[in-house]
């Protein structure tokens, strides 16, 4: 056991939709376009809910000019938008994990929340890609599940 390994775990949790979009009010001063703020949150939020890294990352990409709010959701789930590194990250390690990418295949698909393996469940959770309904689980946001449902066809 490593000295390093002590202390208690911190989960990030999804951020709560008003600490959301105060997020965005934030960045409204340095936004390079006129923005709709509230409607481009609205449909930001419907693509990665409360994700914290994610909404960052949205806003941060809005506010230096590199892209608008419909090429941001239109190239999201792409290996053109601004999430491709972090998208392509995960990937690597979903199939390059004995039975993930099977699950992850499976829980992309599915309508509703689906139960799969525990310790499968538990890894693909640590990852941040999936969140428990119960004893189901469903994948964390909706642009996890564009992408691996396309990149895991």
């Amino acid at each position: 056991h490593s000295p390093f390994n002590v202390g208690v775990p911190i989960e990030l949790t999804e951020l709560e939709q008003p600490l959301c979009l105060e997020l965005a009010t934030r960045y409204r001063p340095f936004l390079a376009t006129e923005v709709d703020l509230e409607e481009a949150f609205g449909q930001i939020h419907g693509l990665i809910g409360g994700h914290p890294y994610l909404l960052n990352m949205a806003f941060y990409h809005l506010a230096k000019g590199n892209v608008n709010v419909e090429t941001l959701l239109q190239d999201a789930p792409t290996q053109m938008g601004i999430y491709k590194e972090h998208l392509r990250t995960h990937l690597v390690t979903v199939q390059q994990t004995p039975g993930l990418a099977d699950a992850l295949t499976t829980i992309v698909r599915a309508n509703s929340p689906v139960h799969v393996n525990v310790l499968t469940a538990y890894r693909l959770y640590s990852l941040g890609l999936i969140k428990f309904v119960g004893n189901d689980v469903c994948p964390r946001c909706e642009l996890y599940r564009q992408y691996f449902r396309y990149q895991l066809n």
